[in-house]
C-alpha cells in the first residue's frame, strides 16, 4: 500500500489580517472628520439558488429552489470634499459571505475606487481569503455616466478541499431624464470551490439589466424598477482537469425577471426600504429541466438607511 501524502492546507497569512486592521484604523480616524456618515442595514431571503452543499449535477431532473438568507450591513462616509470611503459585509447565495472596504477619489468628472475584499467563513477548511477590488466612473453630472468595477480573490489555486475564489465584475451605462435616472448594466458574480478531493464547483450568476430610479424633489419616497435577464449556472469539473475546465457538467437556470424597490424617508435622518424581485419566466438548459409550473421563485429584502446625527 502506498503511503498517503497529506496536502498542506493554505492558511491566512499575516497580510490577510493586516488588511482589515489597517482599514479599521483608517475608517475610525476618518469617521471623526467625516462630512457625512451613513449606515445601511438589510435582511431578506430568496430561493433562486442552487444547494451549496450539492456535489453532483441535477442532470435530467428539475431545478429545485433553495431558500437562502440574505443580509447586508454597510457604513459609508465622505470627508475633505473629494474623498469617500465605505465598508460592508454581505451574504449572497452565489458569493456567500463577503467583506469589502475601499476608498474613492472624486475628481468632478472622474471617480477612482480602490479597496480590498475578504471571504470569511465560506468553507470549514479555509476561514479567510483576501482579495482586491477597483473601479472607475466617468460622469457628466445631470447628463450621462459610466462605471466599470471588479474584484477578485488573490493567490488561490484551488489546490486543496475548501479552497475558493470570489470574483465580481460590473459595467454600467446610465443617463438622466427629468426625475428619473436610467441605466443599463451587465454584472457577473462567481464563486469557485474545490469540493472534496475530486470535484471543483463553480457558481456563476450573470445579469443584463435595465433600471429606472424615479424620484421627485421634496417627495419623501423613491421607486426603483428593474427588469432584465439572468443566468444562474453551477458547473462541476473533475479536479484533475480543473485548469482547463474540460469534461464539465453543468446545471443552468435562465430567467426573465422584474423587480421593484421603494424607499421612504420617515424622519430627516432615517429611511426605510423594501424590495421584491421575481422571475416572470424561467427555463432550464438541457439536460436540467425548469422548476414546476406552480413553483414561486422570489427574492425579497427590507432594511433601513440611517444618516448618523451630526454628520449631515
Amino acid at each position: 500500500m502506498k503511503p498517503v501524502k497529506l496536502m498542506k492546507k493554505n492558511r491566512p497569512g499575516f497580510s490577510a489580517f493586516l488588511f482589515p486592521l489597517f482599514f479599521s484604523a483608517f475608517f475610525a480616524a476618518a469617521a471623526g472628520t467625516a462630512a457625512s456618515l451613513e449606515l445601511r442595514l438589510e435582511g431578506g431571503a430568496g430561493n433562486v439558488s442552487f444547494d451549496p452543499g450539492q456535489d453532483h449535477p441535477v442532470g435530467g431532473g428539475r431545478f429545485t429552489p433553495r431558500t437562502y438568507p440574505l443580509a447586508f450591513a454597510g457604513l459609508s462616509g465622505a470627508f475633505n470634499g473629494m474623498i469617500s470611503w465605505k465598508a460592508a459585509w454581505e451574504r449572497d447565495p452565489v458569493l456567500r459571505n463577503r467583506v469589502t472596504a475601499g476608498l474613492a477619489l472624486d475628481f468632478s468628472f472622474v471617480q477612482v475606487e480602490a479597496g480590498m475584499i475578504l471571504s470569511p467563513f465560506n468553507t470549514a477548511e479555509k476561514i479567510l481569503s483576501p482579495g482586491a477590488a477597483g473601479g472607475l466612473t466617468f460622469e457628466w453630472p445631470g447628463v450621462v455616466f459610466g462605471t466599470v468595477r471588479g474584484s477578485s480573490t488573490l493567490g488561490s489555486s484551488l489546490s486543496f478541499p475548501g479552497d475558493h475564489i470570489q470574483e465580481t465584475g460590473e459595467i454600467i451605462l446610465g443617463f438622466w431624464v427629468p426625475n428619473v435616472v436610467c441605466s443599463f448594466s451587465f454584472s457577473s458574480a462567481v464563486f469557485s470551490r474545490r469540493f472534496g478531493d475530486f470535484i471543483i464547483t463553480r457558481d456563476e450568476r450573470t445579469r443584463y439589466q435595465f433600471s429606472a430610479d424615479v424620484y421627485a424633489k421634496n417627495v419623501p419616497y423613491t421607486i426603483l424598477v428593474n427588469m432584465g435577464y439572468q443566468s444562474l449556472k453551477r458547473s462541476y469539473t473533475p479536479a484533475g482537469f480543473a485548469s482547463g475546465f474540460t469534461d464539465t457538467e453543468a446545471d443552468e437556470l435562465k430567467s426573465v425577471y422584474l423587480g421593484a424597490e421603494g424607499t421612504w424617508r420617515i424622519i430627516t435622518d432615517l429611511r426605510i426600504l423594501a424590495g421584491v424581485e421575481m422571475p416572470v419566466y424561467s427555463w432550464g438548459k438541457i439536460p436540467m429541466l425548469a422548476p414546476r409550473l406552480n413553483t414561486v421563485l422570489f427574492t425579497v429584502r427590507a432594511g433601513v438607511i440611517w444618516t448618523l446625527p451630526g454628520s449631515r
